[in-house]
């Protein structure tokens, strides 16, 4: 007779676990997020918005981290074991640019929330949204062999940033080829001008939805480094004098590009709570959006009927997952991020334009010919 082996549940969110973690049976994704919450003291941050009594299984287990933190802590999860591991860990700082404390030691870790999510049953609801998924998945690991891991991620300079995403792009590339047949069958000049927009948008919406993971106030990269907005002087640091810019006058000229990412994409992000099926159906909604202006004529016939089944599907993932939630004020409130969103993009290409033509700081040329179709 075979003995089968006995499957064992994350006590948190129901999926499969990865063993003991800090007391209980989890899944790599909360015990990284019990970890993380514990190591930072961040619960006292966290705030429910119902009555404390969310539940908490796999597909929505990013809707309320004060809820799950709470059931991570009645499952039997133990704070005084994170600090123990924390104290045993400890070494000498690095000298350098200053490491921020609210980052977790490595967003791009294969240990990542991300890489651990498993829709199940929902491929046959969602089949467009979890094809995405799982190209991002695919994205996040690459990134992970791509941009050398960190035990903490640090502040960049605007040098940094673009060479960061000048090697990133070409992934974003492939995701997008991954995530949509429609795009991959596209000739080659076609695709340019889908992916102009499709980077710039991808670019600002992704930061912010790792920010709101993260619960800061700065920008994460694709590399998990990060923009420290309370201290542009140091990303505009330009100590060899190669722009024509002084930084403290470019930190002037640009602190209201952030200003307005963070008011009107960053902060709607973090309030709406996002899961991570939503933010990439607003990567896919901003991908194929015919209210664009100068996309090829082969792009305009793809984008309803994408938008009206990614919708569609959005509103049975509701329904399923959250039976206790409006699905349509649920979707009500995603859609209305996306003008804010898609104004963010018509600032940032258009601050790429002013940077060409008038050679201010700060410029790269190579991220100019990315969102110039070059």
């Amino acid at each position: 007779m075979i003995v089968s082996r006995e499957r064992k549940f994350c006590s948190v969110c129901h999926q499969l676990g990865d063993g003991y973690h800090f007391g209980a049976i989890a899944c790599k994704a909360c015990a990284a997020f019990f970890r993380r919450t514990t190591s930072m003291n961040l619960a006292s941050k966290f705030l429910c918005r119902k009555n404390n009594d969310c539940i908490i299984k796999m597909s929505s287990r990013d809707s309320c981290k004060s809820c799950r933190y709470a059931k991570c802590l009645h499952v039997g999860m133990n704070p005084e074991v994170v600090q123990t591991i924390q104290n045993s860990a400890k070494s000498s700082p690095s000298p350098g640019i200053e490491s921020l404390p609210s980052c977790s030691s490595s967003p791009a870790s294969c240990n990542s929330p991300i890489l651990s999510l498993d829709l199940g049953d929902y491929h046959e609801m969602t089949p467009i949204l979890c094809g995405v998924m799982e190209s991002y998945q695919k994205l996040y690991k690459q990134r992970y062999s791509l941009h050398a891991p960190k035990m903490k991620p640090r502040a960049t300079t605007y040098g940094e940033f673009c060479n960061i995403y000048v090697n990133d792009v070409y992934l974003q590339y492939e995701f997008l080829e991954n995530s949509f047949s429609q795009f991959k069958e596209m000739g080659s000049f076609e695709k340019k001008h889908v992916f102009k927009y499709f980077f710039v948008s991808f670019l600002i919406l992704e930061m912010g939805y790792r920010s709101y993971l993260e619960g800061t106030e700065v920008f994460v990269l694709a590399n998990g480094d990060f923009i420290d907005t309370m201290n542009l002087d140091q990303f505009y640091y330009d100590p060899e004098h190669n722009e024509r810019c002084k930084s403290t006058d470019a930190m002037k000229m640009y602190r209201p590009y952030f200003d307005q990412m963070k008011r009107n994409v960053f902060h709607p992000l973090c309030h709406q709570k996002i899961s991570l099926i939503e933010f990439l159906a607003l990567v896919t909604l901003c991908t194929w959006n015919d209210s664009l202006d100068g996309q090829p004529d082969c792009y305009y016939p793809v984008c309803r009927p994408v938008r009206q089944k990614v919708i569609a599907e959005l509103m049975s993932f509701y329904e399923k997952d959250s039976p206790d939630v409006d699905p349509a004020f649920r979707l009500s409130g995603l859609l209305m991020l996306l003008p804010a969103l898609e104004r963010s993009v018509e600032l940032f290409l258009q601050s790429m334009e002013v940077k060409r033509l008038f050679r201010c700081f700060p410029f790269h040329d190579k991220i100019y010919q990315i969102v110039n179709c070059q």
